[in-house]
C-alpha cells in the first residue's frame, strides 16, 4: 500500500511539474525534419569524408581535465591550457620546438607529461580566451560564472572586465552576463585612437550549477594529490543539454572596449552561440549556434555593419568551436570579403536519427528531469568540418534548402533577402574512426601551431588535450 501512495505522489509531483511547465517545452524547438543531415549519411559519402584525424595523439592524458580550449602563447609558443577547475597550466617545451624534432616519433612522448601551474581563477569554469594584442601576457577568459575576465602572466592578477551589459546598450540593457562561453580580441578606432575590443558570446541565461565529478585515481597532478572523488566543478555540459531539451533561445552575442569598459549586446535570441572566429579582413564574426547546427556571420563594417546571415547550415554534428585556419587571407574586393577564408567548424557530437524525438515536447520535457545517470548516453565523435568560404552555394549540395534569418533573432540588422542562403562550400569533414580508447571524442576547440602544419583540439569533457600533424 505505501509503494503505491509513493508512486501516486510522484505522478502527481510530475504531472504538477508537466501543466506547469508545458508553455516552455510545448514551444517551437530549433530544428525541423528537414534541417537535419546526418552523420552517418556525411560518413558513408566517401567523396565527403577523409579519416584525417586516425594519428591524432592524446596530450596530458589523465593529468588535465575538461580543458575546453588550448592555444599557444605568442611569445613562447608554450601551450596554454584552461582546466574544469579553474586552473591555468603552460606547457613545459615550446610545442613548435617539441614539432618540429619529433618528425617521426610520438609528440605526445616527446612533450612530456609535466605542465607548469600558473594560477587559480576562483570559483567558475573557463571556457575560450585569447591573447592581449598589445600585451600578449594579458589573458582574456570567458568563465561561465564570472563573465569576462582577464588574467596577467606573471603577476596573476584577475579582474572582472564584463559581467553586466552597459546601460546605453540598445538590447537588453542592464542585464547580466551569463555563460560567457568564447571570445576573438582585436583593435578598432575609437574616438581617434585604437583600442583593443573583445567580442564574445554568452550561450544561455540559465546559470551553471556545481556538481561533482567521481573518477578514476589518477594519481598525482603537478604536485597537488588528489582524491578518487575530484573537486566540484561548474558543469556547463549539464547546463547545456538543459538548453536543448528546454529550447532556449537567450544566447547572444556581445561587444566589450577595453578602453571604454562599455559591454553592449549586438544579436540576442540567440540558440546557445558557442565558438568565435573572426575573418582575415576584419570584416565579420562567424558565431556557432550549436543548437542550431550551423554558424552565422555578423559584419562589423562595409555596408551590411551591423546585420547578420546564415554563414553554413544542416552541420552532421552539434559544432562547438570555430578557427579561421593558415592559408586564408583577406582580397582587396568590396564585394567578395573573405572569400578565400578557411575555417575549421569542431563537432562535439554527432547528429543521429534519435535527435527527431526531441522534436516531441514531452520527449524533452522527460529528458529534462531526468537524473544524469538515467539519462541514454550522448553519443560521441573526433570530427571536424573544414569549410571554404564562398559568395555561393551551400556546404551539401542538394542535400539541403536555403537558410535564411531565424524570426525573433534580433540585432542591430537582421538577415535580408539579399543575405539569405548559406554562403559556403564545405571542403571536407575530418573523423577519427578508432574506437574506444584509443580515438578521441568530443572536440571542443582547435588551435594551430606551425603554419597549420598542426592541429591542437581541446575537449571539454575529456580527460586529454590532443594533436595531430596536418597531411596538407
Amino acid at each position: 500500500m505505501f509503494n503505491k501512495y509513493l508512486l501516486l505522489i510522484i505522478l502527481s509531483i510530475l504531472l504538477n511539474s508537466f501543466i506547469n511547465e508545458r508553455s516552455v517545452f510545448n514551444r517551437q524547438w530549433f530544428l525541423k525534419p528537414s534541417d537535419v543531415i546526418f552523420m552517418g549519411d556525411i560518413i558513408e559519402d566517401k567523396s565527403l569524408t577523409f579519416y584525417d584525424l586516425n594519428n591524432t595523439e592524446k596530450l596530458y592524458h589523465k593529468k588535465i581535465f575538461g580543458a575546453e580550449t588550448v592555444r599557444v602563447q605568442p611569445t613562447t609558443n608554450r601551450l596554454v591550457l584552461l582546466d574544469q577547475y579553474g586552473n591555468l597550466w603552460l606547457s613545459r617545451r615550446p610545442i613548435t620546438d617539441v614539432v618540429s624534432n619529433s618528425s617521426s616519433a610520438s609528440i605526445a612522448a616527446t612533450l612530456g607529461s609535466d605542465l607548469d601551474f600558473m594560477g587559480y581563477l576562483g570559483p567558475g569554469r573557463p571556457l575560450g580566451f585569447g591573447f592581449g594584442i598589445s600585451d600578449p601576457n594579458q589573458v582574456y577568459i570567458c568563465d561561465s560564472s564570472k563573465g569576462l575576465i582577464g588574467f596577467y602572466l606573471g603577476s596573476n592578477e584577475i579582474t572582472v572586465l564584463s559581467n553586466a551589459v552597459s546601460a546605453d546598450s540598445s538590447l537588453d540593457p542592464g542585464s547580466h552576463v551569463t555563460f560567457a562561453n568564447d571570445l576573438v580580441v582585436t583593435q578598432e578606432e575609437w574616438n581617434h585612437t585604437t583600442t583593443e575590443v573583445i567580442y564574445f558570446t554568452a550561450s544561455t541565461d540559465i546559470p551553471v550549477r556545481l556538481s561533482g565529478s567521481t573518477l578514476n585515481d589518477f594519481g598525482q597532478i603537478a604536485g597537488r594529490k588528489y582524491n578518487k572523488t575530484f573537486p566540484s566543478y561548474y558543469n556547463t555540459f549539464e547546463t547545456y543539454l538543459r538548453t536543448l531539451t528546454a529550447g532556449d533561445s537567450t544566447g547572444r552575442l556581445l561587444k566589450y572596449n577595453v578602453r571604454t569598459k562599455q559591454t553592449h549586446v549586438l544579436v540576442n535570441n540567440l540558440a546557445f552561440p558557442n565558438g568565435l572566429a573572426m575573418s582575415s579582413d576584419k570584416s565579420y564574426l562567424v558565431v556557432v549556434e550549436t543548437n542550431r547546427l550551423r554558424v552565422l556571420r555578423y559584419w562589423i563594417s562595409g555596408p551590411k555593419s551591423g546585420s547578420w546571415d546564415v554563414f553554413v547550415d544542416h552541420l552532421p554534428g552539434f559544432p562547438d568551436g570555430i578557427t579561421l585556419v593558415s592559408g586564408s587571407k583577406s582580397i582587396d574586393d568590396p564585394e567578395d570579403h573573405g572569400s578565400s577564408d578557411q575555417y575549421v567548424v569542431t563537432l562535439g557530437g554527432p547528429t543521429t536519427r534519435s535527435i527527431k524525438a526531441l522534436m516531441w515536447p514531452g520527449v524533452r520535457w522527460a529528458l529534462f528531469h531526468l537524473p544524469t545517470w538515467a539519462r541514454p548516453k550522448v553519443p560521441t565523435i573526433g570530427a571536424i568540418v573544414k569549410i571554404q568560404a564562398r559568395r555561393r552555394g551551400n556546404a551539401w549540395g542538394d542535400r539541403t534548402g536555403e537558410g535564411e534569418g531565424e524570426k525573433g533573432v534580433k540585432g542591430e540588422g537582421e538577415g535580408s533577402e539579399e543575405t539569405k542562403g548559406t554562403p559556403m562550400m564545405m571542403s571536407r569533414v575530418m573523423i577519427d574512426g578508432r574506437k574506444g580508447e584509443e580515438g578521441v571524442a568530443g572536440i571542443s576547440s582547435v588551435a594551430e601551431a606551425l603554419g597549420g602544419k598542426v592541429l591542437i583540439f581541446g575537449h571539454v569533457k575529456e580527460d586529454y588535450v590532443s594533436l595531430v600533424r596536418m597531411t596538407e
